[in-house]
């Protein structure tokens, strides 16, 4: 093993930037996860849009494109109406 003349100080530092590194890497891991778990949501939306659209093909034999529009209203209620389109 060499042993640097370096002073007991120094390693203290070395440690203390490997801490700070590792909070930083720690920080950038959880933000990077909270996001990518943020974008996994509409997914979910679109099935409960299909869920709603089978669901109503089901109940009725005829299937129009205001039907669609309601389901989409439903699902999407702050996206603004669909249904005056």
């Amino acid at each position: 093993m060499i042993i640097y003349g370096c002073s007991f100080s120094v390693y203290i530092m070395l440690l203390e930037y490997n801490k700070i590194t590792l909070l930083t890497i720690g920080v950038l891991l959880i933000t990077s996860l909270i996001v990518a778990s943020s974008f996994s949501y509409p997914a979910f939306a679109l099935t409960r849009y299909f869920n709603c659209v089978i669901r109503d093909v089901n109940k009725n034999v005829k299937f129009t494109l205001d039907d669609a529009n309601i389901c989409y209203d439903k699902v999407f209620p702050h996206s603004g109406s669909n249904s005056g389109r």
